[in-house]
């Protein structure tokens, strides 16, 4: 029998849960809790962050967004410190990097097994629908209304290879003579 989550059972559970998307570490959080700081970071994958997609992707998106934003901040810090060989810049932008890309992974309960399959299942979702639009009769149609919504999820990469696909030739559509005579 599978043992259930504490932290979603304990009547305090929601205050911890909102302390660590305040900003506070889970492992501080977990101190003040009965349970383990592996239960916190367990909850938060598999509690937390599906529901924080499902309720509010633009939140979550946001936020990951800020976090990548001060992560490449600080890469291009080290990198310029890296090229004018300031050796304690280097130090001290590596560090903010990895504590901004550590934070991220905290908070939302990532872990590296998770964002892969992410990717690799949003890259076969748009490999499919990039083929089927292909492949269907009403094809332009399809895309017409597809690539303006991807725009405004931020797929632009993706709206604009809908928009890009050539046009079918018209005689492709009516069927030869041979199959008419068949």
């Amino acid at each position: 029998m599978a043992n259930r989550c504490g932290w979603c059972h304990h009547p305090d559970g929601h205050l911890w849960t909102q302390r660590v998307l305040n900003g506070e570490a889970v492992r501080a959080v977990a101190r003040s809790t009965p349970y383990s700081d592996a239960a916190g970071q367990r909850h938060l994958q598999n509690h937390v962050q599906p529901e924080l997609r499902r309720t509010s992707p633009a939140r979550v998106s946001s936020f990951v967004e800020r976090l990548l934003g001060l992560a490449d901040d600080a890469a291009m810090v080290r990198e310029r410190a890296l090229q004018t060989s300031n050796s304690a810049t280097v130090l001290k932008a590596a560090a903010v990097e990895h504590d901004v890309l550590g934070t991220l992974m905290g908070r939302l309960g990532i872990n590296s097994a998770t964002v892969a399959a992410e990717l690799a299942e949003a890259d076969a979702l748009a490999a499919a629908l990039l083929s089927v639009v292909r492949e269907h009769p009403d094809w332009p149609i399809l895309a017409e209304h597809l690539a303006p919504e991807l725009d405004r999820q931020g797929a632009h990469e993706l709206a604009d290879a809908m928009r890009d696909q050539p046009q079918r030739p018209v005689l492709e559509a009516v069927p030869s003579t041979r199959e008419i005579s068949s």
